[in-house]
Parts: C-alpha cells; sequence; structure tokens
C-alpha cells in the first residue's frame, strides 16, 4: 500500500483539514473511486457534516502517472499555480516602483524649511521626546538613531529654522516664529547651563539637567522687537549668540575663559542664569566658532580673535595660558583676510 497526504485549503471555509487517500499498488481503480466521491463532498471528520469542494480535487490537486517501476505518482499542480501567482505579483510590484511617479504643485504653494536628525539620542540632543519618554506599554527607550529623523516640532510650532549648531550632547537652532522675530531654541544636555535656565516646576529650585525637546532661550536684549540673531555656536558645554546691533553672548560653562568673561574660582554653572554680553571686541563681528573649550570670532575685514583654553596652543595666542578676554590672532596670518574658521576638537583650521 503506498500513503500519500496532501494539505486542502477549502477557499469557502476557514479552516483546514488533512486529506489522506489510499491507493493499491497497480490499481487505478480505487483512484478512479476516490476521486469521485471527493467530487462529490468530504466528510468532516468533527461534525460529520458534508463538506462540497468548489473545484474539481482530482483534475486540479492531482495528476496521476504510473512510473517505471509501475508505481503511482501524484504532481501537485496546486503548488505550481501559486507559485505563478506570486511571481505574477513580484512582476507587478516591480512594476510600479519602476512607473513614472508624477508631482502637482500649487501656485501658491512654499517649499518647506525641515530639519532632519540622527545620532546619540540619550541627551535629547536630537528634539524628539518620544525617543526618551515612552507614551505606551512596552515601547522601549531610543537611545541611538542611525537613520536620518524628521524633528516634526518644528512643523508643529510653526517654526522655520535660519541656523543650527551643535555642542557636545546638545543642540541649538534660531528659529523664526510666524510673523515674530527670531528666537533661539536648544535641547539636549543642560548641566553647565549651556542652555539656559530652566526651573520645572518654578521656584522649586529643580533645574533642567537634560532638555528632550527645544525650548525657548531667552536673551537679555535691550530691543528684542528689532535685534536679529545671526548665528549660534556651541562648544563642549558653553554657547555663543551672535546678534547684529547687540553683539555677542554666551552662556554656559567658563572654566577657561571661553564665554569671555573673567574666570571665577569654584563657580558653579549648574542652575546658572548669568547670559554674558562678550566685551572688548570690535562691532563688526560677522561669524562665531566653538572649540572644546575656547572659542573665536571673526570680523569682517578677516581679523581672528580667540579666547579660552590654550592648553595645546589651540588659540594661537602665542602662549599655552588661559584666557578670557578675546585678543587678536596674529602670527602668519596678520593681515591677512580670513574667510572661514573651522574648530573640532583642539585643532583649528583658518581657511584664507
Amino acid at each position: 500500500m503506498y500513503v500519500l497526504q496532501l494539505w486542502v485549503e477549502l477557499f469557502n471555509i476557514k479552516h483546514e483539514f488533512k486529506l489522506t487517500v489510499r491507493v493499491a499498488h497497480k490499481s487505478e481503480t480505487r483512484l478512479r473511486k476516490k476521486s469521485g466521491k471527493l467530487r462529490n463532498g468530504l466528510m468532516d471528520g468533527q461534525t460529520k457534516s458534508k463538506l462540497r469542494v468548489p473545484f474539481d480535487v482530482a483534475g486540479l490537486l492531482w495528476q496521476y502517472q504510473s512510473c517505471i517501476c509501475g508505481a503511482p505518482r501524484f504532481l501537485p499542480a496546486l503548488s505550481q499555480n501559486r507559485s505563478m501567482s506570486r511571481a505574477r505579483k513580484k512582476e507587478e510590484r516591480k512594476k510600479v516602483r519602476h512607473s513614472e511617479v508624477l508631482q502637482f504643485v500649487g501656485e501658491n504653494a512654499k517649499r518647506a524649511n525641515r530639519v532632519y536628525v540622527w545620532g546619540c539620542s540619550a541627551t535629547g540632543a536630537l528634539g524628539i521626546s518620544s525617543y526618551l519618554r515612552t507614551e505606551e506599554k512596552g515601547q522601549k527607550v531610543l537611545l541611538q538613531m542611525r537613520r536620518p529623523s524628521r524633528l516634526r516640532f518644528m512643523d508643529e510650532n510653526n517654526l522655520e529654522v535660519k541656523d543650527v549648531d551643535c555642542g557636545y550632547g546638545f543642540t541649538l537652532m534660531i528659529c523664526k516664529e510666524g510673523g515674530k522675530g527670531l528666537q533661539l531654541y536648544g535641547t539636549g544636555i543642560n548641566t553647565d547651563s549651556q542652555l539656559g535656565f530652566h526651573e520645572y516646576p518654578k521656584n522649586t529650585g529643580r533645574f533642567l539637567d537634560y532638555i528632550i525637546q527645544p525650548v525657548p532661550i531667552k536673551l537679555p536684549l535691550h530691543t528684542p522687537d528689532s535685534t536679529k540673531l545671526l548665528a549660534v555656536a556651541g562648544g563642549r558645554a558653553h554657547t555663543l549668540v551672535l546678534t547684529d546691533t547687540e553683539g555677542v553672548f554666551s552662556l554656559g560653562n567658563n572654566s577657561y575663559g571661553q564665554c569671555g568673561r573673567p574666570i571665577v574660582e569654584g563657580e558653579w554653572y549648574r542652575g546658572s542664569d548669568i547670559i554674558h554680553r562678550i566685551r572688548h571686541l570690535p562691532y563688526d563681528i560677522e561669524d562665531i566658532v566653538c572649540g572644546q573649550d575656547h572659542s573665536f570670532f571673526m570680523t569682517t575685514s578677516g581679523e581672528i580673535y580667540s579666547c579660552g583654553l590654550g592648553a595645546d596652543g589651540q588659540t594661537g595666542l602665542e602662549h599655552y595660558k588661559l584666557t578670557h578676554e578675546p585678543t587678536l590672532v596674529k602670527g602668519d596670518i596678520q593681515g591677512e583676510k580670513i574667510i572661514q574658521v573651522s574648530v573640532k576638537c583642539r585643532l583649528c583650521f583658518s581657511s584664507v
């Protein structure tokens, strides 16, 4: 005896059953009888009810042939049909992918200004609060984002980003809100008040060391409605902000004089509300750059001023000391017009 097993799926009935056909050796008579019974219907073993098969089982599922040795052979025609169907679907999806996509833009449509972020989100530097503050049960905290992700906070609050810069674990952005003026926003680590003074709840002495979505940073401007913010820069734990008429402001850690103000021994920077307007700078500063613990200021005439940590000569002031007052950088660049300053870690590269 030869025992053959086949899984049959009834399309009109939501369950499967196992069909076992027993065929005698070198005998086609019993097979034909079995096929005739299958055409008329099948008996369900549990309910003993007659199940009608919506297709010809003998013709569609089995193709009978005699092997050389005389044993019957069965070919699964249904699986061949399914393979053909999958191939057709795959071909259709391929055509859709390669088909032409037409985009229609309205006459009054404007280009959207969007911000994309990726990298380490553990400190809140990416500004997407859902990565660290889970709202659903079972949702895991996302500490790294390995692909660019859209920062929807800007779209939801109608903010247009004009300038952006990254510090060590925090992000700074100059934004325009609707018809209002420019406002400074920050997100990320704030252990040295590099993002300003943020107490929550108010009058509780509880300072925010980590901010997981952008918040406004208020600057002590004399004319906030008319003063424009031109550029922002972030260092290891300090921030510089350039304005058009009120000079340069600094906030955050000043252990090495990088904020352009005198160094105070034992100063506590956490929960500090000090935002300093840097003095002893020319009026025509057009760019600012932060290193790890030092700062650069470039004028429209191409001169460079620096302050902060000079242990490796990174300030370019011909010594290795700390400098809290911005000083003109000389050396071989004296008399040259510098057009760009770039700082990575402790190295400084000036492009002439």
